[in-house]
């Protein structure tokens, strides 16, 4: 998978304030680029990002399954 298409991915998935917050990062991106200041390593960003998915995807995952034990027990009378 590359890296355009595992940014689709992890968008797709993201609220609109969060959107925002990835809007705002681009465009810094965008203006650093254009200003010819180097603002991160590519590699070191990937990184970085890889790590930052990962751990939200976990957090993600965690409260699903606390929001799942949270129905059962209303459903339980």
């Amino acid at each position: 998978m590359t890296i355009v298409e595992r940014l689709k991915e992890d968008l797709s998935v993201l609220s609109e304030k969060e959107l925002g917050l990835v809007d705002r990062f681009v465009s810094f991106l965008k203006t650093k680029r254009e200003s010819g200041t180097k603002v991160f390593d590519e590699e070191q960003l990937a990184q970085m990002y890889r790590a930052a998915a990962g751990e939200e995807r976990k957090m993600a995952q965690e409260g699903m399954a606390d929001y799942l034990k949270d129905l059962k027990k209303e459903d339980t009378p």
